[in-house]
């Protein structure tokens, strides 16, 4: 893409309150499995513990996805909606 091909009257809204969600385990290791990434840390505890982690983790992509299904009501803070 040219520098001259990049729109020129984008504009970004501010971002929303907070939105706190519960992660499990077992949501990301499907995710990543979808995404093809194949890294035990996100699969097994065991795994996560011998790469020096306190759990599994989420693959970084997994931030696009973790509001629609882990953003539950009582997580939020008071001035939270819940949605991005």
């Amino acid at each position: 893409m040219s520098a001259s091909s990049i729109p020129t009257d984008l504009a970004f809204g501010p971002w929303g309150p907070p939105v706190r969600v519960r992660i499990d385990p077992v949501p990301v290791a499907l995710f990543a499995r979808a995404v093809k990434d194949a890294n035990p840390v996100y699969a097994s505890e065991s795994a996560a513990a011998d790469a020096g982690l306190p759990g599994i983790v989420a693959p970084p992509t997994f931030t696009f996805v973790m509001s629609h299904g882990g953003a539950l009501p009582d997580l939020q803070p008071p001035e939270g909606t819940g949605r991005m």
